[in-house]
């Protein structure tokens, strides 16, 4: 189960949403499960216990292509270990 993206103004929106993707997994047979995202702002830590428990935050650092370098560069980045494409940035 992926949620792509979520967006909320507060804790409320996030801890009902976070809350029906918990049950969903949980139904499924799910255990555990990664959440990728910005750096978390206090109304994701305060919702973030209906999504799991004995969640950890763990920093990654990410980046952008600039499209003005070399070939190699640019091929490279998208092969990188845990490179991801969001179909959002194609534009």
């Amino acid at each position: 189960m992926d949620v792509r993206e979520y967006a909320a103004t507060g804790a409320g929106p996030l801890a009902v949403l976070f809350a029906t993707v918990a049950g969903r997994a949980r139904r499924a047979g799910l255990r555990w499960a990664p959440l990728r995202g910005p750096e978390p702002g206090p109304a994701v830590l305060e919702a973030l216990p209906h999504l799991l428990t004995g969640a950890e935050v763990r920093t990654e650092h990410v980046g952008m292509v600039r499209l003005l370098a070399g070939p190699e560069r640019v091929h490279a980045v998208p092969r990188a270990p845990g490179a991801v494409h969001w179909f959002g940035d194609s534009f």
